[in-house]
């Protein structure tokens, strides 16, 4: 994934509505790096709330999250990931 593309990933997801955060994502989905995933799991909130509002987002992107090498990432981010796929697995329908 390009750097301007990353960018633009983190100024569409500081917003309060994520529709163009979550269109820029699916967009460039089959692009993404380890560093784009970092990101993505830093921008996202962590709560029920948050990822209700948008599980079927979440649900469609959870085979590629499960498939993240954990490896890559730092700690901190391996705690997000695996928060944010418990959330998706119990909340989705």
């Amino acid at each position: 994934m390009e750097w301007q593309q990353k960018i633009d990933m983190c100024e569409l997801g500081q917003q309060d509505d994520l529709g163009p955060f979550i269109a820029h994502v699916r967009q460039h989905l089959d692009i993404f790096d380890i560093q784009a995933w970092d990101m993505l799991l830093t921008l996202v909130t962590l709560t029920e709330e948050a990822i209700k509002k948008h599980i079927d987002f979440f649900a469609e992107i959870l085979p590629r999250l499960e498939g993240i090498d954990m490896s890559c990432l730092d700690l901190r981010s391996r705690f997000r990931l695996a928060i944010l796929i418990e959330h998706i697995n119990v909340l989705s329908p």
